[in-house]
């Protein structure tokens, strides 16, 4: 009796951690009409915040030389954890430079890993957003308004990247940029799946060109474009069913069928 207990706690916890670990994940249907979220106002240690941008401006000057971008720190939070990371590798160099160097290694692939997590991610969610707000500016600008009317009209009450974006463009021209390099830079931000929208909206702005009919087959593009994603998405879940399957259901049939036949065949040899 007991040990079917242990075999049932340990088929819960299992079939438990292997639903946390491949649970679905929530898509938005549409860019949600929320509040911003509130940020920490605490603010960072300006002892720390200035040790860090000096930091940033040598490590800066590095990837210069070396030919690579350096990665961005935007707030004084980020040039804290940036001089607190640096310290405490110092300290580690000093103390224990084997454990240094694996640490520092191991620290790169973890940084690499979620960055390309990340960038994942956010192309996931340009290619969700985007046909949505192409459609949207289709329609404002058949309702009679010019680029920087519709880019203003669409992404009033909308939140996500694509609009975040277009606001960025809205807020350098009116600090003196023109639309069509603040529209050319979009695609540096959202990546390629922006490229169609921004030559789009660019050919329209420099050379007057029919915009409204183009962006609608630019919708309809780029929706076939999500569902044929989705359908793939869809298609891969059986194969990454096979390891809960394998490793999970597979043994726990084995222990429910086999294990009891072996403790009555072991309790009969022992009478």
């Amino acid at each position: 009796m007991a040990a079917s207990h242990l075999i049932t706690v340990m088929w819960s916890a299992l079939v438990g951690i292997a639903g946390l670990r491949f649970r679905p994940r929530t898509i938005r249907p549409l860019p949600s009409l929320r509040a911003p979220a509130a940020t920490s106002t605490r603010p960072a240690p300006v002892l720390l915040v200035g040790l860090g941008r000096r930091i940033h401006l040598v490590a800066n000057r590095a990837f210069i030389v070396l030919g690579r971008p350096c990665p961005p720190c935007r707030t004084d939070r980020s040039y804290a954890r940036l001089a607190i990371v640096t310290l405490v590798g110092a300290a580690m160099l000093l103390v224990a430079p084997a454990l240094a160097g694996a640490t520092s290694l191991l620290g790169t692939a973890l940084w690499r890993a979620r960055r390309r997590r990340r960038t994942a991610r956010r192309q996931a969610q340009v290619r969700h957003e985007l046909p949505d707000v192409v459609e949207l500016l289709a329609i404002a600008m058949g309702s009679g308004a010019n680029l920087v009317q519709a880019i203003d009209i669409t992404t009033a009450d909308m939140d996500g990247v694509v609009c975040d974006a277009l606001r960025a463009a809205l807020k350098a021209t009116a600090v003196g940029h023109r639309m069509v390099d603040a529209l050319r830079s979009i695609p540096g931000q959202l990546g390629e799946e922006a490229r169609p929208l921004v030559t789009a909206l660019v050919l329209a702005e420099r050379h007057g060109t029919p915009l409204v009919q183009a962006l609608r087959h630019l919708a309809d593009d780029l929706r076939d474009q999500r569902r044929r994603h989705a359908e793939e998405v869809a298609r891969r879940v059986p194969i990454r069913l096979l390891g809960p399957l394998v490793l999970l259901l597979l043994p726990a049939f084995a222990l429910l069928s086999v294990a009891p036949l072996l403790a009555g065949g072991l309790r009969s040899l022992r009478l």
